[in-house]
């Protein structure tokens, strides 16, 4: 049974974890027009979309980790609610 510095812990890395990747993400989509305007995510679509290496990689980081998520949630250990 985890302790709660156990879960705060856990907690503690997954908001800095989240923080960090949303500050990052806010960085590198800045230069472009598609996180603030929708309709210009698909002007050119889909011949003049590119995609960056920084982007990319930006992508990955996130798809490993949600990917890590769904895989980690059969082999954790279960804890209370309460």
């Amino acid at each position: 049974m985890y302790s709660r510095v156990v879960r705060f812990v856990v907690c503690r890395w997954r908001f800095a974890f989240y923080l960090t990747v949303f500050l990052v993400g806010v960085f590198i989509m800045s230069p472009t027009d598609c996180p603030w305007k929708t309709e210009a995510c698909w002007y050119g679509y889909p011949e003049k979309q590119n995609l960056t290496p920084i982007k990319y990689w930006y992508y990955q980081l996130e798809l490993s980790f949600y990917t890590s998520c769904i895989v980690s949630q059969f082999f954790d250990i279960k804890r209370k609610v309460s």
